[in-house]
């Protein structure tokens, strides 16, 4: 399973990703931001460079990666207040909080 971590702060979004395996998760990639930078290209060259990955887990996760930037230019991800951790699943349902960290 794969899990996206996202901070949001008032003028981008901070996305990683992390695999994880049971109770316990390992970094993936590391936290990139949009729109400073081109965040889901980085995103995407750090997914690609894990041959252990499967091609359509790795659709997936870009697929999931687009969403959520999207949700947050629309500013349906904008929580009270100024910065907030938190995860989403990326699962086959979408993209859905799983909680705050």
């Amino acid at each position: 399973m794969f899990i996206c971590r996202i901070l949001l702060l008032d003028s981008c979004i901070g996305l990683a990703i992390d695999h994880c395996y049971g109770s316990k998760c390992t970094p993936l990639t590391s936290y990139h931001f949009w729109p400073k930078n081109e965040a889901w290209e980085q995103i995407r060259l750090e997914v690609e460079s894990k041959p252990w990955i499967t091609t359509g887990e790795k659709i997936k996760i870009l697929n999931k990666t687009s969403e959520i930037f999207n949700y947050w230019q629309k500013g349906e991800l904008q929580l009270s207040g100024s910065n907030y951790d938190f995860k989403i699943q990326i699962d086959n349902s979408g993209v859905q909080l799983a909680g705050h960290l």
